[in-house]
């Protein structure tokens, strides 16, 4: 299970590059979109955390606040931890603390993503949707 959440530092970089490829490349692929990382130099980490298990990095979960709500730009979890329970508490710790400051948390899936259904059974509801992107929200 989730023991904690870290910052990400520049340090972490490798891991966070291999993560977001090896979660994210194939459903970009499959929307016929060229694969480009999220992470070149001089990326901001502002808002990033490391999901940490038994002292092992095993995940990554990325919050951008704006006025109205908190935005959940990214949640990774190791293809090897995954269906583990750990993004799942990684959520529940940012939906918690969206809805503790009165805010909404808001996030968007690639249509392609499974990860909807995980986000479905974990209680968001729809709030927009485009030909490539489901749009989600929690908001109690």
């Amino acid at each position: 299970m989730l023991d904690s959440l870290r910052p990400a530092g520049n340090g972490d970089l490798e891991f966070l590059v291999h993560l977001e490829e090896a979660c994210m490349r194939g459903y970009v692929a499959g929307l016929g979109r060229p694969w480009t990382g999220s992470f070149e130099d001089g990326a901001s980490l502002e808002g990033h955390r490391i999901m940490v298990e038994d002292g092992e990095d095993v995940g990554l979960v990325a919050t951008v606040p704006h006025p109205d709500h908190l935005w959940l730009d990214k949640l990774y979890v190791s293809p090897k931890k995954q269906s583990c329970g750990i993004g799942s508490a990684a959520l529940r710790r940012v939906r918690d603390e969206a809805l503790g400051s009165g805010l909404p948390l808001r996030l968007c899936v690639l249509i392609n993503n499974p990860a909807f259904a995980f986000y479905r059974r974990n209680g968001s509801t729809e709030f927009g949707r485009t030909t490539q992107r489901i749009f989600l929200e929690y908001t109690d």
